[in-house]
């Protein structure tokens, strides 16, 4: 997530204009609460992601952008997605920039004026609104967990919301990026402009500071798997710390000192990361041991890559923006690299791809919005959203939900006289 926060150029996350923030870390419990609609009944317990949720980025704490619980959509019937339901930002001038989640029948969805929106599964219906960020902008995804919404800001504060009304529990000073939560823990990078360039993992009840690493540069939204939290930045370095004790593990460097690394994704004992070279006209894909941070393979792509993977049955999902003439999507061998096939479209990815049911659903800098067979690459579905589709889609019980960038708005697709099962969401686990 680090390449776009600093380029503002992606669906990710954008740099922000300098603020002016306070050195010391620090967590206020305050009072203040959001504009609240109506109240979302939130049943807790110890779950993990389902059907019915996407419910962070990437769908889980691996990053794998993969939603195993996903059958209602397939290869067979997706050519038949409609729009349900279309959501205009409140302000013309305003932009999608946080990729949605769902949560217990509730999508979640910010934009750059520091709002975060929480709508109805199945109408699009406004349920509450939380407008603290300052104004600074929401550029991160949401997370939910046990009742909570933990999302960060370009003003650097991390905030817990509850899940129900928006209500502020807790805010926590030095995180920018897209939360990763997973065994009441939250982990989140920052940023070395605005921040102080570490990775921090905090109590998820009360967001007290459990332990920081500083990694030197901007943090970009880490993956967790198996006890390991893995963070890319932007010198060129991607990190394995200890989860318990944020004890570095290895580092493995895949670039320069001005390379953006993608946030990375884990899935079957290997890391997998893109490259952003700056004044470069090509970045890469590697695998990295999980174990050891040695590099199993790495591929050239023709352009640059903005996009973190998906990673799904053994192929590794990841698209590149044009430097001078790629505008690809490629799916390649987890284990060897070797490409399997491309899809092209004018303009370029930096949505990052999100893999359900044999359907790879990722969105288009020409202003579409794709669901291509996992298998072949074949266009199965597209829609035309109006405008660039930089955001990370979300699949949850046979819907797919996307945001045009610049023209700000959430789209709801779903199957002809499809229903929402969408089940009750509590603790979540990797």
């Amino acid at each position: 997530m680090l390449k776009s926060q600093l380029a503002c150029a992606s669906h990710r996350a954008r740099m922000p204009v300098a603020i002016a923030l306070a050195a010391t870390m620090a967590v206020s419990i305050l009072a203040a609460g959001a504009t609240s609609a109506t109240a979302v009944q939130v049943t807790r317990g110890s779950l993990r992601a389902t059907m019915g949720n996407w419910p962070q980025w990437r769908y889980s704490a691996s990053h794998t952008g993969f939603n195993p619980s996903e059958h209602g959509l397939s290869p067979a019937n997706v050519g038949q997605l409609r729009k349900l339901w279309k959501v205009p930002f409140p302000f013309d001038t305003e932009t999608a920039t946080s990729s949605p989640v769902v949560a217990n029948g509730v999508v979640y969805a910010g934009q750059d004026s520091g709002t975060l929106f929480a709508r109805r599964v199945r109408t699009g219906r406004l349920l509450w609104r939380f407008d603290g960020a300052d104004g600074s902008g929401i550029f991160s995804a949401p997370a939910v967990d046990n009742g909570i919404v933990y999302v960060a800001g370009q003003n650097n504060l991390l905030y817990a919301l509850r899940a129900s009304t928006g209500r502020v529990l807790w805010k926590f000073t030095g995180m920018f990026d897209s939360p990763t939560v997973t065994h009441g823990v939250v982990y989140d990078g920052s940023g070395s402009r605005t921040g102080d360039g570490k990775v921090y993992a905090l109590d998820a009840a009360t967001g007290r500071k459990l332990w920081s690493f500083a990694t030197g540069a901007d943090a970009g939204s880490p993956a967790v798997a198996t006890g390991v939290v893995y963070a890319g930045t932007s010198a060129g370095k991607v990190y394995a710390l200890n989860a318990a004790t944020g004890h570095e593990l290895w580092s493995a460097t895949v670039g320069g000192r001005f390379t953006f690394v993608s946030s990375p994704s884990v899935a079957s004992g290997l890391v997998f990361a893109g490259t952003f070279p700056d004044g470069a006209q090509a970045g890469y894909v590697y695998a990295l041991s999980a174990a050891t941070g040695a590099v199993r393979w790495k591929f050239r792509a023709r352009g640059l890559i903005d996009a973190s993977p998906a990673v799904a049955h053994g192929i590794v999902y990841i698209g590149a923006e044009p430097a001078t003439t790629d505008a690809t999507l490629y799916a390649l061998r987890a284990g060897t690299g070797k490409q399997v096939w491309t899809f092209t479209d004018c303009c370029g990815f930096d949505s990052s791809a999100s893999v359900a049911n044999g359907v790879v659903y990722v969105g288009g800098e020409d202003s579409f919005a794709y669901a291509l067979d996992a298998a072949t690459g074949h266009q199965l579905w597209s829609s035309n959203l109006g405008s660039s589709v930089d955001i990370s889609p979300a699949v949850s019980d046979k819907k797919v939900f996307f945001e045009s960038s610049d023209s700000g708005s959430l789209f709801a697709f779903g199957l002809p006289g499809g229903r929402s099962r969408a089940r009750p969401l509590g603790r979540i686990t990797a």
